[in-house]
């Protein structure tokens, strides 16, 4: 049977095959079969920051509002660790996260494909795992009926992460796409408006129209 230790491990070995920039994340994750949860919290507490800035924007405006209500449901989650009898609440948001990170990877696969994204099929790859990742991590917390701290780690790390480098070259190719195609509407446009000024020049790839050149009898 398979231990957490072994999942980890071959979560990470697949994740660093799709992307080499993985390998500190990958780092960070498999210490959490070996360190406790109060390391986790002091490290949550410490070094993590649960707040939007602008670092987490990757200029597409459905991404990105999608990526703040996914941490604010994260931060919801760490909230619940000062509150008494939470674990009703934690599961809710726990299924919550699930179906929102499910929606989110189908909402980006969509965009990937309707802007020809070149490494789509690599992005696929990545959100298969990491929805694996997250229904086994959430499974392992409620199996333990234990705090969520490991948990909580591993979304914080894995949404820096994933925002931060895969879905910025993501946005960064829409945006491209999205200015080149307003650039060739307002080119239409404009041949249009020249055109209708005037009618009988040359048009703008260079041909006359018929006859326009002609002279008069």
């Amino acid at each position: 049977m398979k231990t957490t230790h072994d999942w980890t491990y071959e979560y990470c070995d697949e994740l660093k095959k799709i992307d080499p920039q993985y390998e500190r994340f990958c780092m960070i994750i498999s210490e959490l079969s070996v360190i406790s949860d109060k390391e986790v919290l002091r490290r949550l507490n410490t070094g993590v920051c649960l707040d939007w800035n602008k670092e987490y924007n990757v200029g597409v405006k459905e991404i990105d509002a999608q990526h703040k209500k996914f941490l604010r449901i994260i931060k919801k989650m760490a909230a619940l660790h000062t509150q008494a009898d939470k674990h009703a609440k934690v599961e809710k948001l726990q299924d919550q996260l699930l179906d929102y990170a499910h929606l989110h990877f189908r909402s980006e696969e969509a965009l990937m494909e309707r802007y020809k994204y070149p490494k789509i099929h690599e992005q696929k790859t990545e959100h298969a795992l990491l929805m694996a990742e997250l229904h086994r991590q959430v499974s392992a917390a409620r199996r333990a009926n234990s705090s969520v701290a490991k948990m909580l780690y591993f979304l914080v790390q894995w949404f820096i992460k994933h925002t931060v480098y895969s879905d910025r070259e993501i946005g960064l190719h829409i945006a491209n796409m999205r200015k080149a195609r307003a650039f060739r509407i307002n080119m239409q446009f404009f041949t249009r408006d020249i055109r209708s000024f005037f009618p009988n020049q040359l048009d703008l790839r260079g041909h006359g129209r018929e006859n326009s050149l002609q002279p008069s009898l």
